[in-house]
């Protein structure tokens, strides 16, 4: 909500939770939380330059760092929609440099890396990430596949081992991933798993990470044919807020 002279002005759009309305820009040009959110909406809708521009303006208007650093670091977001790797892992990295312990802006710059196909430094920041929270078990198939791509495949293996070794080894949905990482689980078996609970935006989300990450197990195979496949489906869904439908697009 941002209060204007003549009250509060508020809209809802889907997946934004509020936007400032342009009348926020009118009043104060330099209202950099302004463009932020509405690069943020246009983000949105899919219009990802348009959200770089704003953002962008943001990090020109900021009159503070922690302001600034969320425009650099949405920037980067803006930019690998736009397939401009180089540049959102360059924006990613100012993000993490101001925030060296936050884990998922470390987890960001490890997808926007996996994505410029710089697969150990991916591999690097899963693990990073994974240091500064142990409990954040969403990234292991993220960090065994880097590890994969990187050549690394013992310590991939060992990273599945560890994870299912635990007292308390991952359940649900991740616990599934780790299960088709491991070999335990077919093509079939981790679709119809991604289909078992959860609200229906909930099922369209693990069916696009479980796209993306069988388009990968089929490159680590050598089945180029079966893995475009599976992109194909990922991208299809147009959930291009996560990264599994963003690294399918790549």
């Amino acid at each position: 909500f941002f209060q204007a002279e003549d009250g509060i002005r508020d809209y809802k759009v889907t997946g934004v939770q509020t936007c400032a309305l342009p009348i926020s820009l009118e009043l104060d040009p330099k209202f950099a939380i302004g463009y932020i959110n509405r690069g943020i909406t246009q983000f949105d809708m899919q219009q990802a330059k348009a959200a770089e521009g704003d953002f962008q303006q943001a990090t020109r208007a900021a009159a503070d760092l922690g302001t600034r650093n969320m425009a650099v670091r949405l920037r980067g977001g803006a930019r690998l929609a736009q397939g401009e790797v180089q540049g959102a892992v360059d924006d990613l990295t100012l993000a993490v440099r101001s925030n060296p312990n936050d884990p998922t802006i470390v987890e960001e710059r490890g997808v926007a890396e996996f994505c410029a196909k710089h697969y150990p430094a991916a591999a690097d920041d899963f693990a990073r990430a994974m240091r500064i929270d142990n409990k954040l078990v969403r990234i292991v198939p993220w960090y065994w596949l880097a590890l994969q791509r990187s050549g690394r495949e013992s310590e991939a293996k060992a990273l599945i081992q560890r994870t299912m070794d635990q007292e308390m080894p991952p359940i649900g949905w991740i616990g599934a991933l780790c299960k088709m990482c491991d070999g335990l689980m077919t093509d079939e078996e981790l679709l119809r798993a991604s289909q078992d609970e959860g609200t229906e935006i909930e099922k369209r989300q693990k069916l696009c990470e479980a796209h993306f990450f069988l388009g990968q197990a089929a490159i680590l195979t050598k089945e180029p044919d079966k893995a475009r496949d599976y992109f194909e489906k990922a991208v299809a869904s147009n959930l291009f807020s996560l990264s599994a439908y963003r690294g399918a697009q790549f």
